[in-house]
Protein backbone atom coordinates (compact mmCIF):
# COMPACT_ATOMS: atom_id res chain seq x y z
CA UNK A 1 0.00 0.00 0.00
CA UNK A 2 1.59 3.50 -1.25
CA UNK A 3 0.98 6.31 1.76
CA UNK A 4 -1.49 8.55 1.20
CA UNK A 5 -0.27 12.85 1.19
CA UNK A 6 -2.18 13.07 4.48
CA UNK A 7 -0.36 10.48 6.20
CA UNK A 8 3.57 11.80 4.35
CA UNK A 9 2.55 15.17 5.76
CA UNK A 10 2.13 14.22 9.13
CA UNK A 11 5.49 12.76 9.44
CA UNK A 12 7.50 14.72 7.57
CA UNK A 13 6.23 17.30 10.48
CA UNK A 14 8.86 15.10 12.28
CA UNK A 15 11.71 15.97 11.11
CA UNK A 16 14.35 16.65 13.30
CA UNK A 17 18.28 16.46 13.35
CA UNK A 18 19.68 13.10 14.98
CA UNK A 19 22.81 12.96 15.93
CA UNK A 20 25.21 9.95 13.42
CA UNK A 21 25.66 6.39 14.17
CA UNK A 22 27.49 5.17 11.67
CA UNK A 23 25.23 4.30 8.93
CA UNK A 24 24.14 5.84 5.90
CA UNK A 25 21.00 6.52 3.71
CA UNK A 26 20.05 3.57 0.73
CA UNK A 27 17.39 3.43 -1.32
CA UNK A 28 17.36 7.17 -1.90
CA UNK A 29 13.28 8.16 -3.01
CA UNK A 30 11.55 11.43 -3.95
CA UNK A 31 9.18 13.54 -2.49
CA UNK A 32 7.14 16.66 -4.29
CA UNK A 33 5.95 19.03 -1.90
CA UNK A 34 3.04 21.53 -2.85
CA UNK A 35 1.84 24.27 -1.36
CA UNK A 36 -0.08 27.50 -2.50
CA UNK A 37 1.26 26.92 -5.84
CA UNK A 38 4.91 26.37 -4.75
CA UNK A 39 7.06 23.04 -5.62
CA UNK A 40 9.71 21.71 -3.82
CA UNK A 41 11.30 18.43 -3.97
CA UNK A 42 13.18 16.49 -1.68
CA UNK A 43 15.28 13.34 -1.45
CA UNK A 44 14.31 10.63 0.79
CA UNK A 45 16.73 7.06 2.22
CA UNK A 46 16.28 5.04 4.49
CA UNK A 47 19.00 4.53 7.20
CA UNK A 48 21.09 1.17 6.23
CA UNK A 49 21.07 0.24 9.71
CA UNK A 50 17.71 1.18 11.88
CA UNK A 51 15.11 0.61 8.75
CA UNK A 52 12.33 2.94 9.91
CA UNK A 53 14.89 5.88 10.02
CA UNK A 54 14.51 8.37 6.75
CA UNK A 55 17.31 10.60 5.96
CA UNK A 56 16.18 13.78 4.44
CA UNK A 57 18.04 15.89 1.80
CA UNK A 58 17.46 19.36 -0.26
CA UNK A 59 16.96 17.91 -3.68
CA UNK A 60 18.41 21.02 -5.27
CA UNK A 61 22.09 20.02 -3.68
CA UNK A 62 24.45 17.24 -4.05
CA UNK A 63 23.50 14.58 -1.01
CA UNK A 64 26.20 15.65 1.93
CA UNK A 65 25.60 16.20 5.27
CA UNK A 66 25.53 20.45 4.41
CA UNK A 67 22.11 19.63 2.93
CA UNK A 68 20.34 16.90 5.21
CA UNK A 69 17.36 18.79 6.21
CA UNK A 70 17.26 16.11 9.27
CA UNK A 71 15.71 13.02 9.61
CA UNK A 72 12.41 11.27 11.01
CA UNK A 73 11.86 7.80 11.97
CA UNK A 74 8.09 6.21 10.81
CA UNK A 75 6.61 3.22 9.21
CA UNK A 76 4.82 5.22 6.90
CA UNK A 77 7.20 4.30 3.94
CA UNK A 78 7.59 0.35 5.24
CA UNK A 79 7.84 -1.89 2.01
Amino acid sequence: NKPDSDSIAKELMKIKKMSGHRSSPIDMFQIELISNGTSVIIDLGQDDNIKNEYWIFWKKYRMTSNNEIGRIRTEVFAK
